[in-house]
């Protein structure tokens, strides 16, 4: 991220090629510096590449990219991330439904 630039370089595995995409946007200046730069990409319905970044600024304010256009931003001063923990839900198996193992981590991460 630089002056409110946004630089995205993806690399498709399937057809071994680079896809690069530049995304501007505009970010306040009473929010600070970017801090951390937090991206998930993913692969649409069309099968599109997307992402989304979530983005921690100086005062602790939190911004949520996707596609470039800010899509919500989070002003409150307890809004700070720490650390991030990314797992794969289990593979549904006969009587267990990924629904209710979903259910119980929400409930053992509050």
């Amino acid at each position: 991220v630089t002056s409110g630039q946004l630089r995205i370089l993806c690399f498709a595995r399937q057809c071994d090629k680079e896809i690069m995409h530049n995304y501007p946007f505009r970010i306040d200046n009473q929010k600070g510096l970017v801090q951390k730069v937090f991206i998930n990409n993913y692969i649409r319905t069309d099968k599109s590449y997307g992402f989304r970044a979530l983005i921690t600024m100086e005062d602790h304010s939190l911004l949520l990219l996707q596609q470039g256009e800010i899509v919500w931003s989070r002003e409150e001063g307890l809004a700070s991330i720490m650390d991030t923990t990314t797992s794969e839900l289990p593979v549904e198996k006969e009587g267990v439904s990924v629904a209710k193992v979903e259910e119980n981590l929400f409930e053992w991460l509050k």
